[in-house]
């Protein structure tokens, strides 16, 4: 499966900054259906800047648009080819649809433009600084990204005319295999059908089909492609004819999918969260057998073990704690693929749990923390906020390497957890006369 690199998030006052730093711009108005961003973010990817603009960035709502530098290093033709291979990587990888809409220039700011009426209501990501794109594939492979653009042209096109999204989730297939390929692959990939494309499958097995990829094929893609005297085509006045190629089109979208997943080994989002083995950079620390016995669940004894890092800690994508800045990593204790490190402070006053599981490729950040009485309370209690609002937890190596925690989810934890922290820590606060 393909991972992207982490990608360099920008959000707030910077991002207002780089606008006005800058003259010459292109931005193109979408429609999508994937949440969008409330607030402006800029997006470093494969060595471009895009600009996302947030709906809720000024004080009426505005349509979604992408904006992007205009430099004498790119012609306005690959500029525009760029925005389009961005807009097909991001909607894969957000499990929907981005799609452009329209073009615009202007010199010294980048306007906003409007995208005429879409698909969906825009729906909007909660939190100013929350979307993320990290480990989104980047695409070197041309085959690989005409498959994406047939892709979203499909999704779009499903809400506006069956058949062509039909066809267009066809080409997916159409473009990396070969003619005698195509009817073999679907039918060795329908053993693997879920919910609604399978219960089509099933029907139309019942109906006395036998060879579904024929079927696919002849019945959906030619028919919907081609016109002649005597074959067969798909009439547009035939209630039947439409009524068919709805009910298969479920089929063809899985397969495509699954096709992109499974075979150009692309990832989304919720593969990076199933499958990316997120305690990487640590291994390099660890010796190939134990970690080897780590990855399948073996255990070991912490006197054979030797872990101590010099770390960082960071709140995505606000960057390194200043008050965790200098922090040290030390092995606590193992059990079967598991590890417990503490991350403790200089002067060993504080102390901050995270629970590794090797046989997940997986960090957890952990609400039991220690400090010595009346030291670091405050910085403890701000760590702890992070956690209850679901903030993200990095550990940064002196290389640049980091772990990404996953995201804090609070059990028997009492909902007003996160106002009881707020007052102790205006408490403190004012008791310090920081406020």
């Amino acid at each position: 499966m393909q991972f992207g690199p982490y990608v360099e998030h920008i959000f707030g006052e910077r991002v207002q900054e780089m606008y006005r730093s800058h003259n010459g711009w292109m931005t193109c108005s979408i429609h999508h259906s994937i949440p969008w961003p409330r607030k402006d973010v800029l997006i470093k990817y494969d060595n471009q800047d895009y600009f996302l603009r947030g709906i809720a960035e000024r004080e009426d709502f505005s349509s979604p648009c992408i904006s992007v530098y205009i430099s004498a290093e790119q012609t306005i033709h690959e500029l525009k080819e760029k925005l389009y291979k961005f807009t097909s990587i991001l909607g894969w990888f957000q499990n929907g649809y981005v799609d452009i809409t329209g073009f615009s220039q202007s010199g010294g700011y980048p306007i906003l433009s409007e995208n005429g009426r879409a698909m969906f209501i825009p729906t909007v990501i909660g939190g100013d600084a929350t979307f993320n794109c990290n480990y989104m594939p980047v695409l070197a492979n041309g085959n690989e990204q005409i498959a994406l653009a047939f892709y979203r042209e499909g999704l779009k096109l499903q809400h506006i005319h069956e058949g062509y999204a039909f066809l267009s989730f066809f080409k997916v297939l159409e473009s990396q295999l070969r003619s005698p390929e195509r009817v073999e692959w679907i039918n060795a990939s329908l053993n693997e059908l879920e919910d609604r494309s399978l219960r089509r499958y099933e029907e139309l097995i019942e109906e006395g089909i036998e060879d579904v990829g024929r079927h696919i094929y002849n019945s959906g893609r030619c028919a919907i492609a081609h016109a002649s005297l005597n074959g067969e085509y798909i009439n547009p006045d035939i209630p039947e004819d439409k009524e068919r190629i709805s009910k298969d089109l479920v089929l063809i979208h899985f397969l495509a999918k699954k096709f992109i997943k499974q075979k150009l080994q692309i990832a989304d989002s919720l593969d990076v969260y199933k499958y990316r083995n997120n305690l990487f950079p640590l291994e390099q620390y660890i010796d190939s057998y134990y970690l080897n016995l780590l990855k399948e669940g073996g255990r070991i004894e912490i006197s054979f073990f030797n872990l101590e890092l010099d770390i960082s800690l960071s709140h995505w994508p606000h960057g390194v704690i200043p008050e965790l800045a200098v922090m040290k990593l030390k092995l606590f204790s193992m059990s079967n693929g598991k590890i417990i490190i503490h991350v403790w402070d200089e002067e060993n006053t504080l102390r901050i749990r995270f629970d590794l599981d090797f046989t997940e490729g997986k960090i957890y950040a952990s609400l039991e923390i220690g400090t010595i009485p009346n030291e670091n309370q405050l910085t403890l209690l701000k760590y702890q906020r992070i956690l209850l609002s679901n903030g993200t937890i990095e550990i940064i190596f002196p290389c640049g390497n980091l772990l990404t925690c996953e995201s804090f989810m609070p059990v028997n934890i009492h909902p007003d957890a996160l106002m009881e922290v707020d007052r102790l820590i205006n408490q403190l606060e004012e008791s310090l006369c920081l406020i």
